[in-house]
């Protein structure tokens, strides 16, 4: 029936369709906006995570240094 209507086998209207549809559509990826957001925020929580880690780290290291100084004053 769809070799009669529009002279095309099912495997050639299937190749072709998807050819205009990737032509029509090849920015249609930013509309799954909301994957991509929630990736980001990941990726945001885990930098944001080891900027921490590090600071808190130098922070104490700091600290157990200020906490070290000799009594030499008594």
């Amino acid at each position: 029936a769809m070799y009669r209507a529009l002279g095309l086998s099912f495997n050639q209207f299937e190749e072709l369709w998807l050819e205009q549809l990737h032509k029509s559509h090849r920015w249609q990826f930013l509309v799954d906006f909301d994957t991509y957001l929630w990736i980001f925020i990941l990726f945001l929580f885990l930098i944001g995570f080891f900027f921490m880690r590090r600071r808190n780290r130098e922070k104490l290291k700091q600290w157990e240094e200020d906490d070290f100084e000799p009594f030499d004053t008594i």
